[in-house]
């Protein structure tokens, strides 16, 4: 074992994660938002409101101006803006042609406001972050210590009272001042007359106190009284708000985050169960759906089953039918049995979602502010091809998978995945190594992308036809990456094959290294290109030299070569066997990461053939050689001190000396390990 020495230490110090290139999906499809109960583009409270706010912001000036001039100053612009006015009673270049802002240059009272208005927005967007972390003399609560200050000094103000009213209660929910809140909607607001927006903006949160403090009942009437019926709608688009946020588009929660998402899906089923007993409820579809939800969420899966059932009687208008036939797929995906039924339903669902991801597809405007990249990642983006990746990656290609339907969960994940970018054209569509299907391919054998390669240009059956329809096919792609996994699995006569499909333009089988040289640092391996196919063949070659050479010495010479390359390449050279070491922390349980294992069993295998090689050397000169080759310079001189390979250690000694032992001797992580192996 002592011969090997130098070489293993030359090679073990780079064996550290730098195989990891590309991030994968930044979160697991299952954390998107499937949950639908409320269309809020047909409702829209928040825009009327706007419109409604905008109007008295006017009166407030005296005159009128355009929505869009109120908007920019109101809504748009930013705390420093309109502190430049305040105090320079001039506009910033970012309003300079805005006639709303010229009329409140001279009007410090709304200024002012303004300023209390956009510092507590700030303040609670920054602890609204999910990374904000309360510390001692935070700033942010600093600042919304202010707006309550603020407005305590503004309570005699009636021009000015209801709209610092509105930012207290804003930064008192923020600190959780919750019964605050309540005295101060029950003492002031609640008496402000019911066509003024500050008053219509401030039920919400006087609702949301009332749950806080443990008054639920007092929320619902609340409600009730401010529109005079049993208001579904309304208390529906708050709890998809809530439930929508539980998802938390993929990121694990932590414990004290899961018990704040049990108790909020045990107080809106608590709501929903009232409300369908109710007798004035007008949408009993919404509410069954909503508990078929939460019971799934909560684990509660015949009960979530007997609701969706109830859900399906109900009706509804075309909305909520489809968000419940949406859930009846998301459940029948998770626990109806994997066989041939299964796959046919598959069809079924996946050509449903595919034309409602088709009929409601972004266009013009709404096109271009769609961003590729959320979806690559797993963010929420557009509903329809969310529900897609959540059910085909999330449910539909684990179960597959699991089943042992290796090829079916491959096609799956490909359309899944890739049947957006069909209507996007996008370059998120091309040879990438970080999606999910090149993790499929990745974490799987080579023959497993080989058999895919045929089932892509064979379609097996109308499921097969359907899914290639919406899949990325790139045949370069896929044969380069085939090759790759077979020299992973040291099947070096399969990768010529599979690389020797490649298109003669095809320049991603390249490796910018040497995978023959042992010194890392040396300087004909970092001049050094070749490809993956000509690796793969030398490879090829050495093995028939190891097999049938009539020389000993030239077999041993096949072994050592064939040795030193089979260790670099899960080393140094990892480019030949990777694109990536494939982190566990991005790869789905149905795709594990199985490099690892590869490459524990091929320097296994080296490390074996190095010592055989060793040992077959009949010639002194060319076991010197081989000796040397692996810096082994003692053994060469206590060996064969006669030979060519001797007479250059020698010449060379000091330097030699300091390379090969003191350089390790200053190496403390290293040296106990190297000096007992070469006792």
């Amino acid at each position: 074992m002592k011969r090997l020495i130098l070489f293993l230490l030359i090679n073990t110090s780079l064996m550290l994660p730098v195989l990891a290139c590309g991030p994968g999906p930044a979160y697991d499809p299952n954390g998107l938002r499937i949950f639908r109960v409320v269309d809020y583009e047909s409702i829209d409270p928040f825009t009327q409101n706007m419109r409604k706010n905008v109007d008295a912001w006017c009166n407030l000036v005296g005159a009128s101006f355009s929505f869009a001039d109120v908007k920019a100053v109101v809504y748009k612009s930013g705390v420093d803006d309109v502190r430049y006015m305040r105090e320079k009673h001039r506009l910033p270049s970012s309003l300079k042609s805005n006639a709303f802002a010229k009329a409140l240059c001279d009007r410090n009272d709304l200024l002012d406001f303004l300023i209390t208005a956009k510092t507590c927005e700030t303040a609670r967007g920054e602890m609204n972050d999910p990374w904000y972390y309360p510390s001692h003399h935070c700033p942010h609560v600093a600042a919304l210590e202010g707006v309550i200050q603020a407005a305590e000094g503004h309570t005699t103000d009636t021009l000015l009272h209801d709209r610092y009213a509105l930012q207290q209660m804003r930064a008192q929910l923020s600190l959780n001042r919750h019964q605050e809140n309540v005295n101060l909607w029950e003492t002031y607001a609640s008496h402000l007359p019911q066509d003024n927006v500050l008053r219509t903006l401030m039920v919400d949160y006087a609702v949301g106190a009332y749950q806080n403090v443990g008054d639920a009942s007092a929320a619902k009437d609340l409600i009730m009284d401010e529109s005079g019926y049993f208001d579904d709608l309304r208390i529906l688009a708050r709890i998809q708000s809530e439930l929508r946020n539980t998802d938390y588009e993929g990121i694990e929660p932590y414990d004290w985050e899961a018990e704040r998402m049990r108790v909020t899906f045990l107080q809106n089923r608590k709501t929903a169960i009232e409300a369908i007993q109710h007798p004035a409820t007008q949408r009993k579809a919404e509410w069954y759906y909503t508990l078929a939800y939460i019971d799934d969420a909560l684990g509660n899966d015949v009960s979530s089953e007997q609701y969706l059932r109830k859900a399906e009687k109900a009706g509804g208008d075309d909305f909520i039918r489809e968000s419940v036939h949406l859930f009846r797929i998301y459940r029948d995906a998770k626990s109806l049995p994997v066989n041939d039924a299964y796959e046919q339903q598959m069809l079924t669902n996946l050509r449903w979602i595919e034309e409602r991801l088709l009929r409601d597809f972004p266009k013009g405007k709404e096109l271009e502010k769609f961003e590729p990249w959320r979806v690559v990642y797993n963010y929420s983006s557009y509903y329809w091809n969310d529900m897609l990746r959540r059910i085909g990656l999330g449910i539909y290609a684990k179960r597959l998978a699991g089943a042992g339907r290796t090829l079916r969960s491959i096609e799956v994940i490909n359309y899944a995945e890739n049947r957006i970018f069909k209507e996007l054209k996008s370059d998120f569509m091309d040879d990438n190594h970080f999606g999910y299907l090149f993790q499929a391919l990745d974490t799987r054998s080579a023959a497993n992308t080989m058999q895919y390669v045929d089932r892509l240009q064979h379609p097996k059956d109308e499921l097969s036809r359907f899914l290639l329809s919406g899949s990325y096919v790139d045949y370069d792609w896929l044969h380069n990456i085939a090759g790759t996994l077979y020299i992973r699995e040291s099947q070096f006569g399969k990768a010529v094959d599979a690389l020797s499909h490649l298109s003669q333009s095809y320049t991603g089988d390249s490796i910018c290294d040497d995978p023959f040289i042992i010194d890392y640092r040396s300087p004909a391996r970092a001049l050094t290109q070749t490809t993956r196919r000509a690796f793969a063949a030398e490879m090829v070659r050495l093995e028939k030299v190891m097999k049938s050479a009539s020389n000993v010495n030239d077999r041993a010479d096949a072994q050592l070569k064939y040795a030193i390359a089979l260790r670099n390449i899960h080393t140094t050279v990892w480019q030949a066997v990777a694109y990536g070491n494939g982190y566990a922390w991005y790869i789905d349980s149905y795709t594990p990461n199985t490099h690892k294992l590869y490459t524990e069993t091929a320097l296994e295998r080296s490390d074996k053939m190095l010592e055989q090689a060793i040992l077959m050397y009949t010639d002194d000169e060319r076991a010197a050689s081989a000796e040397l080759s692996l810096k082994n310079f003692r053994t060469v001189m206590e060996h064969y001190p006669n030979t060519a390979a001797g007479e250059f250690v020698r010449s060379h000694c000091e330097n030699y000396y300091d390379f090969g032992l003191r350089s390790f001797r200053s190496a403390p992580h290293l040296t106990s390990w190297y000096f007992n192996k070469l006792r």
